[in-house]
């Protein structure tokens, strides 16, 4: 049976939107294990660096998520915020003499990280059927 264009629509979304949550969740789950291995090995203040970063990329992915699922819609009205949100991190960053530019970065491209992973893993999977 074919599927009208709003129910292909409509799974396509679904997909979408089930898509960012297993990224975001992944993301998460690597923040948690990155922020407390940095607080072991390095300093509590590199950690916080890479908490800084890491949060400031999470929200900037939602986001970019925001803005895709809203296309051909009403535009979203935070939409225009990720970049200064970046800037404004890395501007606490460096002003903040407790805090560093270096985890401060790599806490950003975590959610980078978390995609590669889902892309991997996605693979894999399609190897091994």
């Amino acid at each position: 049976m074919l599927q009208t264009e709003r129910e292909q629509t409509s799974n396509a979304m679904a997909e979408y939107y089930a898509l960012q949550r297993r990224l975001q969740q992944l993301g998460a789950g690597l923040v948690a294990i990155v922020f407390v291995s940095t607080y072991l090995f390095y300093s509590f203040n590199t950690a916080l660096s890479y908490l800084l970063g890491a949060g400031t990329g999470m929200l900037y992915f939602h986001l970019l998520g925001k803005t895709v699922a809203g296309m051909g819609k009403q535009p979203y009205r935070f939409a225009n915020l990720r970049f200064p949100l970046v800037v404004l991190a890395f501007i606490i960053s460096i002003k903040l003499e407790m805090l560093e530019v270096v985890p401060t970065f790599l806490g950003f491209m975590t959610f980078k990280v978390a995609i590669l992973v889902d892309v991997f893993r996605d693979m894999y999977q399609d190897t091994v059927r």
